[in-house]
């Protein structure tokens, strides 16, 4: 018995000492961020691509208060690019060049 006490006094603390962010605003989000890369020439696959992994980096997750959640949002649009970078099979045009 104490211990179910001890962890619905634990789900409080946390649910009022920390924020998530709702699977609507991160799908608003997603949305936005697609417009934005496909307006700066971002070809529209890489672009969803980009913002599905930004979406699945933030989604479920629970932030302590206070933190700016555009610093969360920005590490994981950081993250999300290093992933896709890391995927990419590079094109040496200079060696194209000399073949």
């Amino acid at each position: 018995m104490l211990e179910k006490l001890r962890r619905a006094f634990e789900y409080i603390a946390v649910s009022v000492s920390t924020t998530s962010i709702s699977g609507e605003k991160l799908e608003e989000l997603r949305d936005e961020l697609v417009f934005r890369l496909v307006e700066c020439d971002v070809a529209f696959e890489a672009a969803e691509a980009l913002a599905d992994s930004v979406r699945e980096a933030l989604e479920g997750k629970r932030y302590p208060r206070g933190v700016a959640l555009e610093d969360v949002a920005r590490e994981a649009i950081t993250m999300a690019l290093r992933d896709l970078f890391a995927k990419v099979e590079w094109f040496d045009l200079e060696e194209a060049v000399k073949r």
